[in-house]
């Protein structure tokens, strides 16, 4: 279970993976993986330390988040013993080699760190992995440095991923991820057209800062209250009907009981149907989205939606 900083109390020396593991992609899972390896090795606990956010949200270029706080945790958790978080204010003015001193060596008992190539710390970004190996030495912990994880012959990054899934590329960031992209959001009272066309939809509060595709019909896994419904997400601006503002709208494809205002879903997005568009009115548009229903059962009818809602 993830604990804060503030209340981790290290009961043995550790295998630390370090990083903000904004999606925890490919990239982080090899980080968390080699720290599993080398705490295996010494007898020791694994664990990787991280922010609830990017440290950019707090720097003046805020990035939506690919994941909660709370599923980047459970994600880590499934490589790593134990996640131990901290607020990136409480440390944006620690000079590295008080970050190293009092953090890693004192409070997390290190015995290694994991990294990657291009890690820094520290106040004004100052530390780089060889600062860090060389304050190693002096405390006697290893560092291990784990190299870029590729993905079309370019390093898989949380900022390729955001552009996969805003672009609606679902095929490209599941594959970095290791995972469908996930779209999440409390239920609120939407237009109510959906119900009057014969197809009722979820509407998702669209304050979560989270990414989304910029528009378009997706098929879908969404998890409500434990279990998985096989679903066809709308996000766009309606221009059937000259809408303004975009929504996110979900169609649960078993007919489950709608309204669910409130209740909070994830949705896994599987595959992209097609691209958002105006139709003439609509009785056109209601032929359209019974062929999008058919092509989301199409598309889903070789996973396991059980797979997704654990």
């Amino acid at each position: 279970m993830a604990v804060s900083l503030d209340q981790y109390e290290a009961d043995s020396e550790s295998v630390v993976a370090l990083g903000t593991f904004d999606g925890v992609h490919l990239g982080h899972q090899a980080l968390l993986k080699e720290a599993a390896t080398q705490a295996e090795k010494y007898s020791c606990s694994s664990l990787a330390f991280t922010f609830p956010d990017p440290p950019g949200n707090f720097l003046g270029y805020p990035k939506p988040l690919l994941v909660s706080p709370g599923l980047k945790y459970k994600i880590i958790e499934q490589f790593v013993d134990q996640s131990v978080w901290a607020e990136f204010p409480t440390l944006v003015s620690m000079l590295p080699e008080t970050f190293v001193e009092q953090i890693l060596h004192q409070q997390l008992k290190v015995r290694g760190v994991v990294v990657g190539g291009d890690f820094r710390f520290g106040k004004d970004r100052a530390g780089d992995v060889a600062l860090l190996k060389s304050l190693a030495k002096q405390l006697n912990f290893e560092v291990y440095e784990v190299g870029d994880i590729e993905f079309d012959n370019e390093p898989v990054s949380s900022t390729r991923i955001r552009r996969a899934i805003r672009d609606g590329d679902i095929e490209s960031a599941t594959q970095m991820l290791g995972r469908a992209p996930l779209l999440y959001g409390r239920v609120v009272p939407g237009e109510g057209r959906g119900q009057k066309l014969g197809y009722p939809t979820a509407n998702l509060d669209q304050t979560f800062n989270h990414i989304h595709p910029e528009q378009g019909i997706f098929a879908a896994v969404t998890c409500l209250q434990g279990k998985s419904h096989l679903s066809a997400v709308y996000i766009g601006t309606k221009p059937t009907f000259d809408g303004q503002e975009q929504v996110t709208e979900v169609h649960l494809l078993e007919g489950v009981f709608l309204p669910l205002y409130d209740e909070m879903l994830h949705v896994h997005l599987i595959g992209k149907i097609r691209d958002d568009e105006s139709f003439e009115g609509a009785e056109t548009l209601k032929v359209q989205i019974q062929a999008d229903i058919d092509k989301a059962r199409e598309i889903l009818s070789h996973i396991e939606p059980e797979a997704f809602c654990v």
